[in-house]
């Protein structure tokens, strides 16, 4: 039998006794039926909150790919926006991107916080890389030329392959449950 229905139960017997404890009872019950609605509620609300740090980072991580994408462009022509300026704007977009996703990684299921670990490794290994290939104290030549490369390569190949795992990851999540028969 549910325990609401022995408490039920024990109220009608206890009401013929005592209107007090019936009223103590009733109101035992109702903060039980409440209780099971608050949960029920929270378990919603809990979907609809990673639902909206999963959008967010999303967006935020499209912006930051974008910018390393940019950066990562092996000739900008006369008249463009200077790589040193897009690469500031790269690092910021991937700070916004990392602090979202560490104050709100508690939400995440542990794949998908996995999946964003692994993105912003290698975020941050191109980010140092183009450091490199584009500081003046380094000497030029080879050298350079290789960090660049291996900029590009984390940028062209990695991210978009570490980013259709967690898009595929994002989708299993969000899309609805359907109940088996």
């Amino acid at each position: 039998m549910p325990d609401t229905t022995v408490i039920a139960v024990v109220g009608i017997v206890v009401g013929a006794v005592s209107p007090v404890l019936t009223l103590a009872v009733n109101g035992y019950i109702n903060s039980r039926m409440e209780s099971k609605k608050a949960l029920l509620a929270r378990g919603s609300s809990l979907y609809e909150r990673r639902a909206d740090v999963i959008v967010s980072l999303y967006g935020l991580l499209r912006d930051t790919e974008t910018l390393f994408q940019q950066i990562a462009r092996p000739v900008v022509f006369k008249g463009e926006v200077p790589r040193e300026d897009i690469a500031i704007k790269a690092i910021q977009a991937y700070h916004d991107f990392a602090f979202e996703f560490l104050h709100k990684r508690i939400l995440l299921p542990a794949t998908l916080s996995a999946h964003t670990e692994e993105i912003l490794k290698a975020l941050s290994q191109a980010g140092l890389q183009y450091s490199y290939a584009t500081d003046p104290t380094f000497p030029s030549g080879q050298s350079r030329a290789d960090d660049f490369a291996t900029v590009q390569k984390i940028v062209r190949e990695r991210v978009p392959a570490l980013l259709t795992d967690f898009e595929k990851e994002c989708r299993a999540i969000l899309e609805p449950k359907t109940a088996s028969a």
